[in-house]
C-alpha cells in the first residue's frame, strides 16, 4: 500500500492532475483508518506531508488539509516533516488577496511553529531558509502600498531566525529582507524602525560587498530615510569602486528635490554637473587598455587610474540621469544622454531596450509645449512613441526582466493618457490591450493601473460595438478594483452596457428605461433631427413628467396667447412668460430626495450633453436646469467628506466633474439663447418701431412702452449675467475638486464668448466671474495655459480700473420707479436649490448690473495686485519648463505702468521687485521686460505724470532699447515707433532721426521674410508713425530755406507709402495735411512749385489707395468734368 500510494503521489505531482492526488489521499485515508482499529501504522509518515505539499502546489486545499489532520493525529516523530507540515498548515490559511489581512493572524503562527522547531536543532536549520522563502513568495500580494504594514512583525521574526542559524549564511537573501522590511515600516509611518533597520542593511551590504548596496543607498536617498552626508560615508571617496555609488546618491537626492516639487534652475544645472562628471569618466576596460599598451605590469598598477567606470555602471547612470531630465523637461540634455547611451555596447538585450523606453518619452518631451496639443503632427508623434514602447515591452518580457516590463507599462500608459479623447481612443486599442495581457501575465501588483485600463479599453469596445469583450474587461476591472475606488463607475458602466444589449426590451425601472432611450438616441445621432428630439423629448418626460414640459415651454413664443398689437408689450410678456415657466422646476425639486441622486444626476447629464453635441438648444438648456439641481451643498460636503478618507470616492469627484461640464453646457446654451434674440451677451437689442396710435393716446402708449422695453432690456441683462454665473460655477467647482483643467476651461469659455466686451471696454460687466476664475487658477494653479493666465489677468485689471459709463437714459431707467422688477427664481421651502441660483439671488438684486461708474482707490490696488501676480508667474525662472515670449507679456506691463500711475507710485523702485535684479545677458525675458517698462514710463511723462526721476531719459532709454537683442523684431519695430514720437515730443531731431533710421532697417525683416498680414500691416504702420514724428521735429526747428522743406516734404511721403501700406487712411490724410502746410509757402514761388509735381503726385496716390470707394469714385467724376 504505501509503494502504490507513492506511485500515485509522484504520477500526480509529475502529470498535475489532482484526481490522482485523490485517488491516493483516499486509498490514504483507508489505510489510516485500518491503522486506527488495529493501532499500527503501516505506511511511512513523511507521505502524509508530500501528498500535502503537492495537493498545495495544485491549489487542492481540502486534499493538503485532510492530510496534515491525518498525520499530526498519528502522533508524529520528530523530522523534518513536521517542519514541513507546519509549512503546509501555513501555505493553506495564508490569505490569496492582500484584503484579507485579518486572515495573516490565522497562518503565521504556523510559520512561527516551524521556524521554532528548525532553529532549535542544526539538523533542520535548512529548513528556516525554506520557509523564509516560502514565506516571501506567499506574502507577494502584500507588497503594496498600504497592505506592506501587516507584515512588519512576521517579517521581523523570519530575518532574527535566519541570523541566528549556524547553517552557511545567504547574506544576500538576509540584505534582501531587510531591504522589504524597510518598505514594510515605511509603510506602516514607522521612520525609527526603517531607519535602523536601514543602518543594519547598509552595514551588512558593506561588509559584505553585496551588489545591492547602490539600491539600498538610491532608494535611502529618495526617501530621505537617512541623511545623505550619513549615506556618504558608506561609498568613501578614497575607495574607487565607490565612485558610481557617489554619482548615484547625487542622482537619487535630485530625485527627491523634484518629488518635493523644488523644481529651480539649480537643479538643471546640479543635473548637467553631474552629466559632465558620468561623461568625463573614462570607461575602465578602455582606461587599463589603453595604459597597458606601451607600459610594464608594474606600471600599470601605479599608473592605472582611479576615476572609472564599467559599463554598466556608466549606462546605469546616464539612464538614470536621463530618467530625471525628462521629469524635469530638460530635453536637451536628454538629447545628448540618449547619443551616449547609443555608444556604450553591452550584450544583454535588456540594456538596449531600456534605451529605447527612454527614447519613446523623449520623443513627446521634445515637442515642448505642443505636447499638451491636439494637432496633427503632435498625435502623430505621439502614436509612434507608442508603438515604439509597445514593441519595447513585448521585447523585455521575454527576458525575463519583470520590473522593466512593468516599468515600461507605466510609460506605455502616461503616453496613452491624453489619447482617451473620445474620438481619439479608438487609436490606443492595440496599446491598452497589450498592456493589460502583459501585466496580466506578470502578475502585476499593481491592481489600480490594471483596473483602470480594463476600464478604458472597455469603453474602447464599447464603441465599436463588441460588447461581449467590453462587458469582460468591466468585469476584470471590478474584480481587480479591490479597494472598490471605482466600484460606483464600473457598476454604472456594467448597467449602461446590459441595457445597450437589450435595447427592443422596456423595463419597468424608470431610469432604466431613460437610459434605453439615450442609447437608442445616440444610435440615430446622424438621423432625422426631428427624431433625435423626439426621443431626448420623451427621456426627459419619464424622468420629470411635469415640470419638463412647463419648462420647456417657456421658450415657446405662441405660449403667451393673443399676440399683443404694441411689439414691446409682446417682448415683455414674452419675458414674463418665460421667468415663471422656470419657477415651476420647484416641482421636481421636492421629489428628487425620492430618487436615486447619483443615477438620476447621470441621466440628466447625458441628456444634456447629447441635447448640446446635436445642437438641440431648447431641450439642452431645460435639461441642464433639471441636472444643475443637484449642485448643491450637501453633494460638495459629501465630497469634502470623502476627500479626508484614505480612499477618495472616485465617482463622487465623477459627479461635480460632470456638473461643472454641465454649468459650461449651460451657459453655452444660455448665450445661444440670447444670440436668438439677435445680440450679444450685455448688449442693448434694437428696438422695434411704434405702430401708428392716434394722437389721443399716444403719450400714455409712448409710456407704456417705455416702461415695456426698459423691462426687456433687464430681463436680457440677467440672461447675459446667468450665462456668466454658469462658468464661474464650473470655475469654483474645478476649485472645490482642485483641478487646474476645468478653471482654465472656464476662463476659455468666459474669454471667447465676451471678447467685444473687452474690445469695447466693458470689462466692468463680467468683473465676478472674471475675479472668480483668476483668483482659482491662483490657488489651484494653471497647468500649462500661461498665456491665458495673461490674458484673464489683463482683462480683470481693466476690468478694476475701468468705470462703467451708462448713458443717462439707462442711469434713469434703473430707478425708474414705474418699471417692474424681473421676477428671480424661487426654490421650495427649505431647499437650497443648485448653486448657481444661490449666486444668482445673491450677486443680482437688480435687474441690469450696473457697477459703480466711479472706481476706488482699492480697486486700483487690486489690478495692480493682479498685474504683479501675473508678472511673476511669467518671469523666466517661476515659468519654466513653459515659453513667454516679450510679446504675450507686453500689455501686461504697460497695464502695469498705467495703474502705478494712477496711484501714483514710484516705478524706478518697483521694477526690480516684480522683475528680479538686473542681469547682463541682453537677451532675457528680464531685460526686455525692464525696455519695455522705461518706454512706456518715458511716454507718460506728458501725460500728468511729470517726475523725471521715475526712470530714465530719452538718451538713456534709447541707447539700453539699442543694446537689447531683441527676439521679436515687431516688439522692437514698436518700441522704436514709439521713441521717435517721444523725441517728437522733446524736440529731439538727432533721436527722431536714429528711431526712424532704425525702423527703416526693422521693416526690411518683414519685407524679406514670409509673415502674417497683420503683423507687415502693423509693421508699416510704425514705420509710418515713426517717419512722421521725424518730419513733425524737423518742421518745428526749419529756419525756411528750401532745402528743409524739400527733405520734409520726401519724409512725410515717405510716411505716407507705409501707412499706405498699412491700409491707413486717417494716418495717411494726417500726413497729407502736413504735407500740404509744409509746402504753401513753395505754391507762391514758381521755381519751388515746379519741384513739388513728383512728390504730390506721389502722395495723391498713396491717398486714392487707402480712401474709400466712394471719395475715389467722386474724385474721378470731378477730374472728367474738369
Amino acid at each position: 500500500m504505501d509503494a502504490q500510494i507513492r506511485r500515485l503521489v509522484v504520477a500526480g505531482t509529475e502529470q498535475n492532475d489532482v484526481q490522482i492526488l485523490s485517488d491516493a489521499c483516499q486509498k490514504l485515508r483507508q489505510n489510516f483508518q485500518v491503522n486506527l482499529v488495529q493501532g499500527k501504522d503501516t505506511i511511512g509518515q513523511d507521505i502524509y506531508v508530500l501528498l500535502a505539499e503537492s495537493a498545495l502546489d495544485l491549489n487542492a486545499n481540502s486534499i493538503a488539509d485532510e492530510c496534515l489532520q491525518m498525520f499530526f493525529s498519528s502522533s508524529p516523530v520528530k523530522s523534518q516533516f513536521v517542519g514541513r507540515a507546519y509549512l503546509c498548515q501555513f501555505r493553506i490559511y495564508m490569505p490569496k488577496t492582500a484584503q484579507d489581512f485579518a486572515s495573516l493572524n490565522n497562518a503565521i503562527p504556523f510559520l512561527q511553529k516551524c521556524l521554532t522547531f528548525a532553529s532549535a536543532s542544526p539538523r533542520y536549520q535548512f529548513l528556516v531558509y525554506n520557509a523564509s522563502v516560502i514565506y516571501y513568495n506567499y506574502v507577494r500580494p502584500f507588497f503594496r502600498d498600504g497592505y506592506r504594514k501587516y507584515l512588519c512583525d512576521s517579517f521581523q521574526q523570519v530575518i532574527d531566525t535566519l541570523k541566528n542559524i549556524n547553517d552557511e549564511q545567504d547574506f544576500a537573501w538576509q540584505a534582501q529582507l531587510l531591504f522589504d522590511l524597510v518598505r514594510c515600516y515605511m509603510d506602516a509611518d514607522n521612520t525609527d524602525k526603517a531607519r535602523e533597520i536601514s543602518t543594519e542593511l547598509l552595514q551588512l551590504c558593506q561588509k559584505q560587498q553585496l551588489a545591492l548596496l547602490p539600491n539600498v543607498l538610491q532608494f535611502l536617498t529618495v526617501n530621505n530615510i537617512i541623511e545623505k552626508t550619513t549615506l556618504l560615508s558608506y561609498a568613501p571617496k578614497t575607495d574607487p569602486s565607490s565612485l558610481f555609488k557617489r554619482l548615484l546618491i547625487d542622482l537619487a537626492s535630485i530625485h527627491r528635490e523634484i518629488l518635493e516639487n523644488n523644481i529651480t534652475n539649480e537643479i538643471n544645472e546640479k543635473l548637467k554637473k553631474v552629466y559632465d562628471k558620468i561623461i568625463a569618466l573614462p570607461l575602465r576596460s578602455a582606461a587599463v587598455n589603453k595604459v597597458n599598451k606601451d607600459s610594464t605590469p608594474r606600471d600599470n598598477m601605479t599608473a592605472r587610474p582611479e576615476k572609472t567606470l564599467t559599463s554598466y555602471e556608466k549606462h546605469r547612470l546616464l539612464n538614470e540621469t536621463g530618467r530625471l531630465s525628462l521629469l524635469l523637461r530638460y530635453t536637451d540634455l536628454t538629447k545628448v544622454i540618449l547619443e551616449a547611451l547609443g555608444n556604450i555596447r553591452l550584450k544583454e538585450p535588456e540594456y538596449l531596450l531600456e534605451v529605447r523606453l527612454l527614447q519613446a518619452e523623449y520623443m513627446v518631451k521634445s515637442l515642448g509645449e505642443n505636447e499638451e496639443l491636439y494637432s496633427k503632427s503632435s498625435v502623430e508623434i505621439r502614436i509612434r512613441a507608442i508603438e515604439l514602447t509597445e514593441e519595447t515591452i513585448e521585447s523585455l518580457q521575454r527576458t525575463g526582466q519583470s520590473d522593466l516590463v512593468q516599468t515600461g507599462c507605466i510609460i506605455l500608459w502616461n503616453l496613452c493618457l491624453p489619447l482617451l479623447q473620445t474620438n481619439l481612443r479608438n487609436k490606443i486599442r492595440r496599446p491598452l490591450t497589450t498592456l493589460v495581457n502583459i501585466l496580466e501575465r506578470i502578475q502585476s501588483l499593481n491592481w489600480l493601473l490594471r483596473s483602470q485600463v480594463h476600464f478604458e479599453l472597455a469603453k474602447i469596445e464599447e464603441d465599436i460595438e463588441q460588447l461581449d469583450s467590453a462587458k469582460t474587461n468591466l468585469l476584470k476591472a471590478k474584480q481587480l478594483d479591490d479597494t472598490s475606488i471605482y466600484s460606483d463607475r464600473i457598476n454604472l458602466a456594467l448597467e449602461r452596457l446590459n441595457l445597450r444589449g437589450e435595447l427592443y426590451k422596456v423595463p419597468d425601472n424608470v431610469d432604466d428605461r431613460v437610459g434605453i432611450i439615450i442609447e437608442q438616441a445616440g444610435k440615430t445621432i446622424s438621423g432625422n433631427k426631428n427624431k433625435q428630439r423626439a426621443l431626448l423629448i420623451d427621456a426627459c418626460l419619464l424622468l420629470a413628467p411635469d415640470a419638463f414640459q412647463v419648462v420647456l415651454d417657456s421658450e415657446n413664443p405662441n405660449a403667451i396667447g393673443k399676440m399683443r398689437a404694441n411689439p414691446t408689450a409682446q417682448l415683455k410678456g414674452f419675458a414674463d412668460h418665460y421667468e415663471k415657466c422656470i419657477q415651476n422646476i420647484s416641482h421636481y425639486e421636492r421629489i428628487m430626495t425620492e430618487t436615486d441622486q447619483d443615477k438620476r444626476l447621470k441621466l440628466w447629464a447625458d441628456l444634456t450633453m447629447m441635447a448640446r453635441r446635436q445642437e438641440i438648444w431648447d431641450v439642452c438648456r431645460t435639461a441642464a436646469r433639471f441636472c444643475l439641481l443637484y449642485d448643491n451643498e450637501q453633494r460638495r460636503s459629501l465630497l469634502n467628506v470623502t476627500d479626508e478618507s484614505p480612499l477618495p470616492n472616485v465617482f463622487q469627484r465623477d459627479l461635480i466633474r460632470i456638473l461643472a461640464e454641465i454649468h459650461f453646457i449651460a451657459g453655452e446654451a444660455e448665450i445661444e439663447f440670447i444670440r436668438e434674440r439677435r445680440i450679444e451677451l450685455f448688449d442693448t437689442p434694437v428696438r422695434p418701431p411704434m405702430p401708428t396710435i392716434p394722437a389721443a393716446q399716444r403719450a400714455q402708449a409712448q409710456q407704456e412702452s417705455d416702461n415695456d422695453w426698459k423691462y426687456y432690456c433687464q430681463w436680457l441683462q440677467l440672461l447675459s449675467v446667468r450665462a456668466c454665473a454658469h462658468f464661474s460655477s464650473g470655475a469654483s467647482l474645478g476649485q472645490l475638486l482642485n483641478e487646474s483643467w476645468l478653471i482654465c476651461r472656464a476662463g476659455e469659455y468666459l474669454w471667447n464668448y465676451t471678447r467685444h466686451l473687452f474690445y469695447s471696454n466693458r470689462f466692468r460687466f463680467v468683473l465676478d466671474p472674471l475675479s472668480t476664475i483668476v483668483n482659482g487658477l491662483r490657488k489651484v494653479g494653471y497647468e500649462r495655459e500661461i498665456l491665458l493666465l495673461v490674458n484673464l489677468c489683463v482683462s480683470l485689471a481693466n476690468a478694476y480700473i475701468t468705470p462703467l459709463s451708462l448713458p443717462t437714459e439707462d442711469t434713469k431707467s434703473s430707478s425708474n420707479a414705474d418699471t417692474p422688477s424681473i421676477p428671480q427664481q424661487s426654490t421650495s421651502g427649505g431647499k437650497k436649490g443648485t448653486k448657481a441660483d444661490q449666486q444668482l439671488a445673491a450677486s443680482v438684486n437688480t435687474p441690469i448690473p450696473i457697477s459703480s461708474t466711479i472706481v476706488k482707490n482699492e480697486d486700483f490696488k487690486t489690478a495692480l495686485d493682479i498685474c504683479e501676480y501675473a508678472i511673476t508667474q511669467t518671469n523666466e525662472e517661476v515659468a519654466k519648463p513653459l515659453s513667454v515670449s516679450i510679446r504675450d507679456r507686453q500689455t501686461l506691463l504697460q497695464l502695469w505702468v498705467t495703474i502705478k500711475q494712477l496711484l501714483q507710485q514710484s516705478i524706478k523702485t518697483s521694477v526690480s521687485t516684480i522683475l528680479g535684479d538686473e542681469e547682463e545677458n541682453t537677451s532675457s525675458l528680464n531685460t526686455l521686460s525692464r525696455a519695455v517698462i522705461a518706454v512706456d514710463a518715458l511716454s507718460r511723462l506728458d501725460s500728468g505724470w511729470n517726475d523725471s526721476r521715475e526712470g530714465m531719459n530719452l538718451k538713456q532709454t534709447t541707447t539700453f532699447v539699442d543694446q537689447c537683442a531683441w527676439s521679436d523684431p515687431l516688439i522692437e519695430l514698436q518700441l522704436w515707433s514709439r521713441l521717435g514720437i517721444i523725441a517728437n515730443r522733446a524736440n529731439d531731431a538727432e533721436t527722431a532721426l536714429y528711431c526712424r533710421d532704425k525702423t527703416l532697417e526693422l521693416i526690411t525683416i518683414f519685407q524679406t521674410r514670409k509673415v502674417e498680414k497683420f503683423q507687415l500691416s502693423l509693421a508699416n504702420e510704425y514705420v509710418s508713425r515713426a517717419c512722421g514724428a521725424y518730419a513733425e521735429c524737423l518742421l518745428k526747428q526749419q529756419t525756411g530755406q528750401k532745402q528743409e522743406r524739400k527733405e520734409v516734404l520726401a519724409i512725410i511721403v515717405e510716411a505716407a507709402s507705409y501707412s499706405s501700406k498699412a491700409d491707413l487712411y486717417e494716418l495717411t490724410m494726417h500726413l497729407a495735411r502736413h504735407f500740404w502746410n509744409t509746402c504753401r509757402l513753395s505754391i507762391k514761388r514758381k521755381l519751388e512749385r515746379s519741384l513739388l509735381l513728383d512728390p504730390l503726385n506721389e502722395l495723391i496716390h498713396h491717398i486714392n489707395t487707402v480712401a474709400p470707394k466712394s471719395i475715389v469714385s467722386t474724385q474721378n467724376e470731378k477730374t472728367t468734368v474738369y
